[in-house]
């Protein structure tokens, strides 16, 4: 899962902030200061090699902090972890960027060469982010816990599918926009690109993980639909189950 905190907020003690972020990434924590801001990530390894953060371009001044997966960041070279495509992607195609990443991810991105702070989140916001601005000081974590204890109030949850870019001398919110445009239009007559687009979904999470596979396998239509993709395209895995009310048979 990872968490992370970026503030440019001086003085406070990590381990108080950072007490109920650390569980969703007790692999590794790490501490980065740039110009007045910090940036605290504790990293759970699930993809590539076990990579810190923040990811940092010491020449064009940049630093970038997220939590999540993305799926297709081998389309965008041979990196050893997923993060590793997002400031190169960023210098490519600026902020435009965001449309071409396929993953579960909240993104947080300082140019501090041209003053502008990017907030992102993906198409249904699967991973947390909270943010408070208060005057000059600004907080940005995986919970909003660990914002209260940096004594910041008015604390946001970031909405899905969005955007968001601060001016970030003044904090000033200069940009917000969904990433994504959907058409909402009902014209089909059959589930054939729902369950493409199910096997697909099923099929990105297994092709990077270098860990063995588990379903908990319920006897409802979710977890039988996932075991069924899987012996589909014949690939290993195992199951749990917890079976208080569930139907032994179909479990069989």
């Amino acid at each position: 899962m990872c968490s992370f905190i970026v503030t440019n907020i001086t003085s406070f003690v990590l381990k108080l902030i950072n007490l109920k972020l650390i569980p969703r990434g007790p692999d590794i924590t790490n501490t980065y200061k740039y110009n007045n801001y910090t940036f605290v990530h504790n990293l759970l390894h699930m993809t590539g090699s076990k990579t810190t953060q923040p990811f940092v371009n010491l020449d064009e001044e940049i630093v970038c902090i997220y939590n999540g997966e993305i799926y297709n960041y081998k389309e965008f070279g041979n990196y050893k972890s997923d993060g590793e495509c997002l400031i190169d992607l960023y210098l490519k195609l600026g902020e435009k960027f965001v449309k071409k990443l396929d993953g579960e991810y909240a993104i947080i991105l300082i140019d501090f060469k041209k003053n502008k702070l990017l907030l992102i989140t993906d198409t249904f916001s699967k991973k947390p982010l909270y943010y408070s601005i208060n005057n000059d000081k600004i907080g940005i974590a995986s919970y909003e816990s660990a914002i209260t204890k940096l004594g910041l109030k008015d604390v946001k949850k970031m909405e899905a599918n969005k955007l968001k870019i601060y001016d970030l001398k003044s904090l000033k919110l200069i940009k917000d926009e969904e990433i994504y445009k959907f058409d909402l239009r009902q014209y089909k007559d059959t589930y054939d690109d729902v369950l493409k687009a199910l096997e697909e979904a099923v099929l990105k999470r297994c092709k990077n993980s270098p860990y063995e596979i588990f379903v908990c396998l319920s006897s409802g239509y979710d977890s039988g639909t996932i075991c069924a993709i899987l012996n589909k395209y014949n690939i290993e895995y195992h199951t749990y189950t917890i079976i208080g009310k569930e139907d032994k048979n179909i479990l069989k």
